[in-house]
């Protein structure tokens, strides 16, 4: 089993019951990235979720 060192912020899809997008910022290294599992992610969705993440996880 994978397992990943760090902390995570997800975007969900409360309806479909599922995450769509997450941001990762990994202690290992500092890095913060981002994954998605929808290509129709509305723009302000991903801007919210990368500048929350920003607040929250560093």
């Amino acid at each position: 089993m994978f397992q990943r060192d760090g902390m995570y912020l997800e975007l969900l899809d409360i309806d479909a019951r599922k995450a769509v997008a997450e941001v990762f910022y990994s202690d290992e290294t500092g890095r913060m990235t981002f994954w998605a599992r929808e290509e129709d992610i509305p723009f302000e969705a991903v801007e919210l979720l990368i500048e929350r993440s920003k607040q929250l996880l560093l």
